[in-house]
């Protein structure tokens, strides 16, 4: 039941990111969950989950869930880094479904404006806390 669905619901957040003109006219298909492949170019957009937890009540399981991700973006440009940080916040709000998961609208927690040195170039990176209420589609 959880992985198969843990998996649902990680694509079907890539697919609405991919889905956004915004996002993809600035990260093309660069759009990972857990590690960018080295070689990838920047822009480019990098989610985890933090914490999936399995609310129980004395019927079982209860159907609609909090995930907590992480979403990363990475930019050359700190101005591309914000425009990014902002199209994937645009686009993970608002209530939605799709692969048989309803989305409710979605929190950002907070935004954190980070980077590092790596050889000749500056990586800026907005690394954005979302909770994410989700359950399957009846």
């Amino acid at each position: 039941l959880h992985y198969p669905l843990r998996r649902q619901r990680q694509m079907c957040i890539r697919d609405s990111l991919l889905e956004d003109a915004a996002v993809v006219a600035l990260a093309g298909q660069r759009v990972y969950w857990v590690t960018r492949p080295q070689a990838s170019s920047l822009p480019a957009v990098v989610m985890q989950t933090i914490s999936d937890p399995r609310p129980q009540h004395l019927k079982g399981v209860q159907e609609l869930r909090e995930t907590r991700v992480q979403i990363d973006a990475f930019a050359l440009k700190y101005q591309e880094v914000r425009q990014l940080a902002e199209a994937i916040i645009g686009t993970l709000l608002p209530e939605q479904a799709g692969n048989g998961i309803v989305f409710s609208r979605a929190m950002v927690d907070g935004v954190r404006d980070l980077g590092e040195q790596t050889g000749t170039h500056y990586v800026y990176r907005a690394s954005i806390d979302m909770r994410v209420w989700w359950q399957t589609e009846e």
